[in-house]
């Protein structure tokens, strides 16, 4: 586990003779996602790409924004019961 960690924490530091960079960038050409990702908010700029998808995937499959309140009447299918 120590041997475990320790390499995850220099894979993920930055090294001066690969010109800051980071070893794990220069092995596998991306960068590694580690738990402090998570604890950082998300760049504005993959949330408008999130939404920019949604976008698209909505308007090529004709999908449409639904609400319901509370006494609304829907129709249900109960797929318990078919025979298939």
């Amino acid at each position: 586990e120590a041997l475990r960690t320790f390499l995850l924490s220099y894979r993920i530091t930055a090294n001066a003779m690969l010109g800051n960079r980071l070893p794990a960038e220069v092995l596998l050409r991306r960068q590694l996602h580690t738990s402090m990702d998570l604890i950082r908010p998300t760049p504005p700029t993959a949330v408008r790409r999130n939404d920019r998808m949604e976008a698209d995937f909505n308007q090529r499959h004709g999908a449409r924004d639904r609400s319901f309140t509370r006494d609304d009447f829907v129709l249900v299918r109960n797929y318990l019961f078919q025979k298939t």
